[in-house]
């Protein structure tokens, strides 16, 4: 990707700024919502695909702790719970199965920033076409989503420990109003690392990228885009969470009538949990995509304009 220190501001204005009109910013958000939405319908059995593989993986790996603490009381190795070892042990397996998460989450990126990005006449194969691209890429990928776990759960744990403290102190403590804060540090939080969203389309796009180079353009090109990917996750969780509780309950619904077996009930929610989140988790990682690609073919239409200046 060329001009790494020429001024790449989100709206992509020329360096002389003639010819190039500066998108407002409800404009541009509605734009880049209704291009995302309208790109998921239209390759929504191609990104579906794509997304099977990390989130088989991602939902099994929230049993990672459980599996890594019996293996380790199976090896006579995990000391009792009155021992502050076994707390710094469970402390420091949940910091590994998190992290692992994220690497997912970030290769799951990948492929799918991949398949957006790709000339819309290729017709190469859906998984060697975006998953070969975020394999070799995967030590960078795994670079940059360690970058952004660390803060996420720095912060994460600070503020929701201050929250907590406050709202106890106040007597404000309740379930509810806990879960409401939580939920707004976790959007604060997504919002100011957003800001590094595009670091992995930079790396999927361009093989000659380094890390720093993706993030600090990446910085560059989401200014002021905060707000939207803070929406756009709200939008999202709130939906999210609306189809997981209908799905639940029509579940209980059926377990009326069938599976009666615990192995089966785990096997068929374990197959609806991972196709809904398969269906549900691409369009953020689109969005980034699109702003990447936009921001791309912004900056190319202004050079002549910049070049008349």
């Amino acid at each position: 990707m060329a001009g790494w220190n020429q001024s790449d501001l989100p709206e992509d204005v020329g360096q002389g700024g003639i010819g190039v009109t500066r998108a407002k910013p409800g404009r541009r958000w509605s734009e880049l919502l209704r291009e995302t939405y309208a790109l998921y319908r239209k390759r929504f059995k191609t990104l579906f695909l794509i997304s099977l593989p990390p989130a088989i993986a991602a939902y099994f790996c929230f049993f990672l702790q459980r599996v890594i603490v019996r293996s380790l009381r199976a090896q006579g190795w995990m000391p009792s719970r009155s021992s502050p070892q076994f707390w710094v042990i469970i402390t420091l397996v949940a910091l590994f199965e998190s992290a692992i998460y994220w690497v997912i989450s970030a290769y799951f990126f990948a492929a799918i920033a991949s398949n957006v990005l790709r000339e819309p006449a290729s017709e190469e194969p859906i998984f060697t076409d975006a998953f070969a691209n975020a394999r070799g890429r995967l030590a960078a990928i795994t670079t940059v989503a360690l970058i952004l776990w660390a803060p996420f759960l720095i912060g994460r744990t600070i503020l929701g420990f201050a929250a907590f403290t406050l709202l106890e102190r106040l007597g404000l403590s309740r379930n509810v109003l806990v879960t409401v804060a939580f939920g707004l540090i976790l959007l604060l939080l997504a919002g100011l690392l957003s800001r590094l969203g595009l670091a992995i389309p930079i790396l999927i796009d361009d093989p000659r990228a380094s890390v720093s180079q993706s993030l600090r353009l990446s910085v560059r090109k989401t200014e002021n885009w905060e707000p939207f990917f803070m929406m756009f996750l709200a939008k999202a969780a709130i939906f999210g969470y609306a189809v997981y509780w209908l799905m639940n309950l029509g579940l209980s619904w059926v377990y009326q009538f069938a599976f009666p077996h615990e192995d089966s009930r785990f096997w068929l929610e374990s197959i609806l949990y991972i196709c809904l989140a398969a269906a549900l988790e691409s369009p953020l990682f689109i969005a980034f995509s699109l702003l990447y690609q936009q921001s791309k073919l912004r900056k190319e239409e202004s050079r002549p304009a910049a070049a008349i200046g």
